[in-house]
């Protein structure tokens, strides 16, 4: 059976980031930085504050895990749900086709993570990364069905190949313009 637990930003603080048992997955979910996008506009001062906010908290709990002696057999995942665009009045929006909008950060490091780039991803791929980081079988690729995929060099032991799905979005491959690592910063 699994442990795990989640946490929501208003839960984590220095003192509340403690590991109180070993769980086998962990879920937090920072909603100040999206909010700060929404409300005063993506890249303002407000959403640049947050975005130090929420580092210190993902610090503290890299921290709680170290301390908690799990480290060495910890993956950790921080990813961004969307990009976004601001209108004439510095409110937030996204799900529109812009690289500002599809373009997201995506970062992990950890056990059987590789350092190196990753060439092609969507959001979506998360859930077959946490469902194999955690020992389970993938459902089969399906382009009706399941799309969820390993991107080509994450993990160390992983060979399977990298489908294009730009086809079934209507969108041109989301292959990034600037390299991002799949190591933590």
């Amino acid at each position: 059976m699994l442990r795990f637990i989640t946490y929501s930003t208003l839960l984590i603080s220095p003192q509340s980031a403690k590991i109180l048992f070993k769980p086998d997955f962990v879920f937090i979910h920072f909603d100040s930085v999206d909010g700060a996008g929404h409300s005063t506009g993506y890249g303002r001062p407000a959403f640049i504050e947050r975005l130090h906010e929420v580092d210190a908290l993902i610090g503290d709990v890299y921290n709680a895990v170290e301390d908690a002696g799990m480290l060495e057999d910890t993956l950790f995942i921080v990813i961004a749900d969307h990009g976004g665009t601001n209108d004439e009045n510095f409110k937030g929006s996204h799900g529109g086709w812009t690289d500002e909008e599809k373009y997201v950060t995506f970062a992990a490091t950890g056990k059987g993570i590789n350092k190196t780039e990753i060439e092609e991803m969507n959001i979506r791929d998360l859930a077959a990364i946490v469902l194999y980081s955690m020992g389970a079988e993938l459902p089969e690729f399906d382009e009706k069905g399941w799309t969820s995929q390993i991107p080509a060099g994450l993990f160390i032991d992983y060979k399977g190949e990298y489908r294009d799905i730009s086809h079934l979005t209507c969108a041109e491959p989301r292959i990034s313009k600037v390299q991002h690592t799949s190591e933590l910063i």
